[in-house]
């Protein structure tokens, strides 16, 4: 005969924290971003959330200098969503391509708590702007290549 456990599903609270450990984890073994790209002075993210909403969640500007570490995952800013927003690939692609700016929209794939027993993702809308600058001794050397 099985035995079902007795253990109570995780409080709301307490998978909040669990992902708030798991990012802060993550983000204390990322890399320096002057060590995975040191040709970049600063970088910005620029959020815009849509919810369809008058009152969508407020926008948010997040700017990494050289000592910040490279780590672009960023919890759904909904409290009781499961959800996070993985932009590695976009700034990556910036970088790569030596862009100083790139938009993209996001959608949360995440599940609010009041949708749990439906299973609806999130859908909550992020409009991304990666704003790239680069040192000027790079800028110099790309232009005398250039020519």
């Amino acid at each position: 005969m099985a035995r079902t456990s007795s253990k109570a599903p995780p409080s709301a609270e307490a998978i909040r924290q669990k992902r708030r450990e798991i990012l802060q984890r993550d983000r204390s073994q990322a890399d320096l971003l002057r060590s995975a790209w040191p040709k970049v002075e600063i970088l910005r993210l620029q959020f815009t959330f849509d919810d369809g909403t008058r009152l969508p969640p407020s926008t948010q500007l997040h700017q990494f200098n050289p000592p910040a570490r490279s780590f672009y995952r960023f919890p759904c800013p909904f409290a009781d969503c499961s959800g996070e927003y993985d932009l590695s690939d976009i700034v990556t692609q910036t970088f790569k391509s030596n862009r100083g700016e790139i938009h993209q929209l996001f959608s949360c794939e995440g599940i609010r708590a009041r949708d749990r027993i439906t299973g609806y993702a999130c859908g909550l809308k992020l409009d991304t702007k990666v704003i790239v600058q680069y040192k000027k001794e790079e800028r110099k050397d790309a232009k005398r290549d250039a020519a």
